[in-house]
């Protein structure tokens, strides 16, 4: 026996093995390997971090302030139950990622094929296929999707198993599904991995008998169950977020758009093209299609072709969709690497063992696997020469050390995104005024259309911002095509309105490129990059890669206004469009003394108001809980720069008092000179008593 025959006999040692050579460029160097940046380093590792640094230092919270203006976690299915959270809980933070990393490529590839072996019949040869195939196509974003595509085809494996020994008791089928709710997220994974267990068990493993239907049912329930608070947030939520579909009726299903949605469709499925030819392969050589065969083709055309077009639907039926008019109906899609490795291994599995085209077939389907990852790895290692990893971006000393702490006041900072991105700040603990937000208020999203209108318009971008003010817009991002063109520095308010980020209480900006304001007073200078000797430039990439990026840029605004003040005058305005025109064109002293509100939200404030105006301190200042010290000399409105949302309750001097929209993003509250103390406290109703303490 060969010893690659002998190694074929302990599958568990191969894929651990092909595990780690899929992972390689990704751990091999430590807390210095490669880390994606999409959906990756700009989202789930600062999230993680995030959440682990709360809940370790002042408790659970249902509100996050460190997400573009404040966000609610739960919606943003940042929730404390999921494994990722564990992880990040327990281990060094670049640890974790390379733990979950490394999980989630083994048992995505190891029980698809014992899935395929043990389960399905399949020979040995197509299951060793199907397991590698599904690690080819899954990739690194396990976090932002938790472990749920990667623990699929094990559910299946369980349950199948559990099936055909008839050990599928309500207890342990319970017990599975409360196991697997631990790693899926309620709004990427759950809902599709959960009906396509119910499809599998209907067309490709049928299943007749009703006690196993009956313990399906507790197994979705079990899984749904601990989402069931996180989906309620969504739900609420969403119905002023940024995902909500613009106003109008339902729009008319052109045939350009359901073109693109086709050729968006085939693009997909030409993604997958080594399996589909083995499928046609299969098909062609054995002259048939088997029940079962037919079945996965039709699983995978679906997750392509056929989500292609649920997405065109979906975009057509938004306006009527209410809450779900920003739910990604078309993640079915996100199965499509693992039916399309089934697809390919029945290819394989049908043509005869003796057939002259079967070793050739199987021979260029892994070095087709093999090829691909080549292509990925020499594509990581230049990403990870431009971008770094984890500690090129979430362990700068220069960073660490650069901001005061918030002793004196909170404060957000801002990132001009060129070699960075604005969720790296929240991995050092800063609030930020711009991120990466699955679900955050309209109105937010509407502000920052005017913080980037003069880009668009300077450089021609208003295809940017269109794309930006899509329902799904969750990059909240100082976007810029270019800074080519301002080599010497860029031009801050040709770009971007520094006002409004003044009103964000922006107070610092992170920058890897010189900006140009008279109100930005520089703190971290650098040589001009073109000045630097290539060799120099090659060198100092290298040198941050293993000891953090120190060739920054870093600003503070000195028209920044702070988190709360007193406004003694009201403006109103009869829509948000208006408002938003008003803010824009203000300098930071008048939006300092003026609320902006759409018609009669805010009472009425004297013609005349003290020249003092008054003053506002911060007490006490936690995720779910902030007390303010008043002083005002007249009838004002007390203005607090986070998000607004209906969940936040205020009482003054112990009496409640209403919450309102200020500036149209804000929290406004009417205050008097007799007033003493503000406090807010976050309530939304899905909220539950043992998180009460923050």
């Amino acid at each position: 026996m060969s010893r690659v025959q002998a190694l074929l006999k302990r599958p568990v040692l191969v894929f651990c093995l092909l595990s780690l050579w899929f992972a390689l460029e990704y751990v091999a160097l430590g807390p210095y390997s490669f880390m994606e940046i999409h959906d990756v380093a700009d989202v789930a590792i600062p999230r993680y971090i995030m959440i682990a640094r709360d809940l370790l230092s002042g408790g659970a919270s249902y509100w996050v302030p460190g997400m573009t203006g404040g966000a609610d976690r739960l919606a943003n299915g940042a929730l404390y139950t999921s494994v990722s959270a564990f992880f990040f809980i327990l281990f060094p933070h670049w640890l974790a990622f390379q733990v979950l990393l490394l999980g989630h490529l083994f048992m995505s590839t190891y029980f698809t094929y014992r899935l395929c072996r043990d389960e399905l019949g399949l020979p040995q040869d197509s299951s060793l296929y199907a397991g590698a195939a599904v690690a080819a196509a899954f990739g690194s974003d396990i976090l932002a999707h938790q472990w749920g595509l990667s623990a699929f085809p094990l559910l299946l494996f369980i349950t199948s198993r559990m099936a055909r020994e008839g050990r599928c008791s309500l207890a342990k089928m319970a017990l599975l599904g409360a196991a697997y709710s631990l790693f899926s997220s309620p709004a990427t994974t759950l809902p599709f991995c959960l009906a396509a267990l119910i499809l599998w068990f209907v067309f490709i493993q049928p299943r007749r008998e009703p006690r196993f239907w009956l313990g399906l049912g507790v197994f979705g329930f079990a899984a749904v169950l601990p989402q069931t608070q996180a989906l309620w947030a969504m739900s609420l939520n969403a119905r002023w977020s940024q995902r909500l579909a613009s106003s109008g009726g339902v729009a008319a299903p052109s045939p350009g758009g359901l073109l693109a949605a086709l050729q968006a469709g085939i693009g997909h499925f030409l993604e997958f093209k080594v399996a589909a030819a083995l499928a046609l392969g299969g098909i062609a050589v054995s002259r048939s299609l088997s029940g079962r065969f037919r079945t996965v083709c039709v699983f995978f055309l679906a997750a392509t072709l056929g989500m292609a077009l649920v997405g065109f639907a979906s975009a057509v039926m938004r306006p009527h969709l209410s809450a779900f008019g920003g739910f990604h109906f078309e993640r079915f899609q996100l199965l499509a690497p693992f039916f399309a490795a089934l697809c390919g291994a029945y290819g394989l599995a049908a043509i005869p063992e003796r057939h002259r085209l079967k070793p050739a077939l199987l021979a260029l389907a892994f070095l087709a696997i093999l090829a691909g990852t080549l292509r990925t790895k020499a594509a990581n290692i230049r990403s990870w020469y431009f971008d770094g990893g984890y500690i090129s971006n979430f362990e700068s000393s220069v960073l660490r050390g650069a901001l005061p702490d918030s002793a004196s006041g909170p404060y957000r900072v801002a990132t001009v995104v060129h070699g960075l991105h604005p969720a790296y700040a929240n991995a050092y603990g800063w609030e930020s005024v711009d991120g990466y937000t699955n679900v955050y208020p309209k109105a937010y999203q509407r502000l920052w259309s005017k913080v980037l209108e003069p880009a668009a318009r300077k450089r021609n971008m208003s295809s940017l911002i269109d794309g930006y003010n899509t329902p799904s817009g969750n990059r909240v991002y100082l976007y810029l095509d270019t800074v080519e063109a301002d080599p010497q520095g860029l031009p801050f308010g040709d770009y971007y309105r520094l006002n409004l980020l003044s009103l964000l209480n922006t107070r610092f900006l992170i920058s890897r490129h010189p900006l140009i304001d008279e109100n930005l007073t520089p703190l971290l200078s650098q040589p001009a990059w073109s000045s630097i000797p290539r060799k120099r430039r090659i060198l100092e990439r290298l040198r941050e890669n293993f000891q953090g990026k120190s060739y920054l840029y870093l600003y503070e605004n000195r028209t920044v206004l702070p988190r709360a003040f007193l406004a003694s005058k009201v403006r109103r305005f009869a829509d948000a469009a208006g408002l938003m025109n008003a803010l824009a064109g203000s300098d930071a002293r008048e939006l300092r003394r003026t609320v902006f509100v759409e018609g009669d939200a805010a009472p009425a404030l004297p013609e005349k108001p003290a020249a003092g105006g008054g003053t506002v301190s911060i007490a006490r200042y936690a995720n779910d809980e902030i007390d303010l010290e008043l002083r005002a000399e007249s009838p004002s409105v007390l203005v607090v720069s986070n998000n607004f949302s209906p969940y936040w309750e205020c009482e003054v001097d112990g009496r409640a008092r209403k919450v309102f929209p200020a500036d149209g993003v804000f929290w406004g509250v009417a205050v008097g000179p007799g007033d003493r103390k503000a406090s807010f406290r976050y309530r939304p109703p899905y909220r539950f008593p043992p998180l009460g303490a923050n």
